[in-house]
């Protein structure tokens, strides 16, 4: 039943019914809302579901294996320079080693994001009617949504088997970062104000001549910057592609990490890898204030010579612009060079054949839907790993937030803390994962805790930004009424970005699901869904490719849903007519 109260004075009504209240005034109405009592029960036993779950994966410390963490973290320290790499009988030196690894890495890392790059803006173009039709975006952006709910594992396999040595990490490093680059450009392409684009359409230009003159000047930098921090994440996948047998610098950290005596060698190339994306934090940091950032100067004139400035100004070199076209031109070349020097080498066609057919004609037969190994408890497993890790990742990210801000704490707090948070990301998951194995009788909590820590900082860095973009003058007013900081950052900071925090949140959630899978070769077998995956793709057994299909289906659809439920609920919170979220 449905109560409504009235206030004359302010003309404010308040509709009720059981579970939802809503204002309305004369002029305006708010969107409906959960009463508060049932607000909190619905929390409750979330939070009460989330720590049963932690409990009930958890498990003992194994005490009597502290030797063995121990010993290899004193290996670890100990940076060997002899590497056994190429046989336990023909040492090398690991430092030599290290830089041409390296080298590999950066070469084809480089060359795969910018081509990636280049991918994802022209299938950004076609994905939005801001360029194309509404039938032609929807389409590609549908077809692209399809393509990216399939399991990264799938593709990285097809490449492998298809391609050989260098060639195979280049298609990893195009195809993921295409991939996932026209997700952010679709992102920015729905957000941005479109009020200059109609108005330009109206003055008789084409969809393609608005968007040159009035969206691209605005979203060139923003472009830019993703494709930087696109460079440095695949350059810090490296240690992933190196478990896969990709080449590269991974390799090297693959073979350190297999023993506890090897990891007298994982020393060096892990330190390398740490220091060189220590650098290219600070090369984005230096290109995005020199040549993104825009700075308004005075301009001191006399009314007089308003003309001469003018024409002073026309006349006036913009050097940005140029450092950018000469490193354009410099990426171009190089990538061409690579792309000539690289040996376009192939594995048997008929493998990838099979395993495109496979993909296409999956096998459901040896699938169980019964039991305690069906389907839907391996499922379970999957949805209740990506809640986990998103709780852990939350609630990290939380505390994190509070201390990172530049506008809520001083400088020596926000530095240390967003530099504990570089630190955080910079370390591979893998590595640390193989360095606490032996304290804890299951892996799979460990995989919780370092993924939710791992992904917490991620999150962190980007929604800091969020609260540093929050009005100065409001912070101000509220310290000079005497709110603390804690205050501010409750009542203030988080109700400002709720929004964004509730759509990476669901975004992250799913990353966990996928890491599920990708991450089920550690988990030994507790995720059950990806280790169906790796177990039928396994060349060193018998391999069924068409069994791995049909379980990699049933993975694809529940990616897919995720994403359909991210796309409403995004909906839902902005409430923009004709905007559709992509993921």
């Amino acid at each position: 039943m449905r109560n409504r109260k009235n206030n004359s004075k302010k003309q404010i009504k308040i509709n009720k019914n059981f579970f939802y209240y809503q204002v309305e005034s004369y002029s305006d109405k708010s969107s409906k809302k959960i009463r508060p009592f049932y607000f909190h029960i619905f929390l409750l036993l979330f939070i009460a579901l989330i720590i049963g779950l932690w409990f009930s994966i958890s498990n003992k410390i194994r005490i009597e294996n502290i030797d063995i963490f121990i010993k290899k973290t004193s290996n670890l320290f100990e940076f060997k320079n002899k590497s056994s790499f190429w046989g336990l009988y023909t040492e090398t030196n690991l430092i030599k080693l290290v830089f041409k690894f390296l080298y590999i890495s950066i070469k084809y890392g480089l060359v795969g994001t910018f081509i990636g790059f280049l991918l994802a803006f022209a299938t950004s173009l076609v994905s939005t009617e801001l360029v194309t039709n509404k039938y032609l975006s929807k389409i590609n952006r549908i077809l692209i949504l399809i393509i990216r709910a399939i399991p990264e594992i799938v593709f990285i396999k097809l490449f492998i088997s298809t391609f050989m040595n260098e060639m195979s990490l280049l298609f990893v490093y195009i195809w993921f970062t295409w991939l996932w680059l026209h997700k952010y450009y679709c992102e920015i392409l729905d957000t941005i104000d479109r009020h200059e684009y109609y108005v330009s359409i109206k003055q008789g230009n084409n969809k393609f001549n608005a968007f040159k003159k009035e969206i691209l000047p605005r979203i060139k930098n923003r472009y830019l910057t993703l494709f930087l921090f696109s460079f440095e994440s695949n350059i810090r996948w490296t240690s992933i592609l190196g478990i896969l047998s990709l080449p590269g610098l991974g390799a090297l950290i693959k073979h350190g990490s297999q023993d506890t005596y090897f990891f007298k060698e994982l020393g060096i190339p892990l330190t390398v890898l740490i220091l060189f994306v220590l650098c290219l934090e600070f090369i984005n940091i230096k290109l995005k204030k020199c040549l993104f950032e825009h700075k308004t100067k005075e301009l001191k004139y006399i009314e007089k010579n308003k003309q001469d400035l003018y024409k002073k100004l026309s006349k006036k070199k913009n050097y940005k612009q140029i450092i950018l076209s000469i490193i354009l031109v410099l990426l171009i070349v190089y990538s061409v060079i690579v792309l000539i020097q690289t040996p376009f080498l192939t594995h048997n066609s008929n493998s990838s054949k099979q395993f495109l057919k496979a993909f296409f004609t999956p096998d459901f037969r040896e699938m169980n839907w019964r039991g305690s190994n069906s389907i839907f408890s391996l499922l379970s497993e999957c949805f209740t790993f990506a809640l986990l890790s998103m709780s852990l990742t939350i609630l990290i990210s939380l505390v994190y937030l509070r201390f990172m801000s530049t506008k809520l704490n001083n400088k020596y707090t926000y530095f240390l803390a967003r530099n504990l948070n570089s630190l955080n990301r910079l370390i591979p998951t893998v590595v640390l994962f193989l360095l606490f194995k032996p304290l804890l009788s299951s892996p799979l909590l460990l995989i919780l805790i370092l993924l939710g820590i791992h992904e917490s900082s991620n999150i962190s860095k980007q929604l800091v930004e969020a609260i540093d973009n929050l009005d100065e003058e409001v912070i101000k007013n509220l310290k000079s009424q005497g709110y603390s900081n804690n205050y501010i950052y409750k009542k203030y900071a988080l109700p400002s970005i709720k929004h964004i925090f509730i759509s990476l949140s669901i975004f992250y959630f799913e990353l966990a699901f996928r890491s599920s899978i990708t991450y089920s070769v550690f988990a030994n077998e507790d995720l059950h869904l990806g280790n169906e995956i790796w177990m039928n793709l396994d060349i060193n057994t018998v391999p069924k490719p068409r069994v791995a299909m049909s379980y990699v289906w049933v993975a694809t659809i529940c990616i897919l849903l995720i994403n359909s439920i991210n796309i409403l609920i995004n909906q839902k919170i902005f409430k923009r007519k004709k905007y559709e979220y992509k993921i």
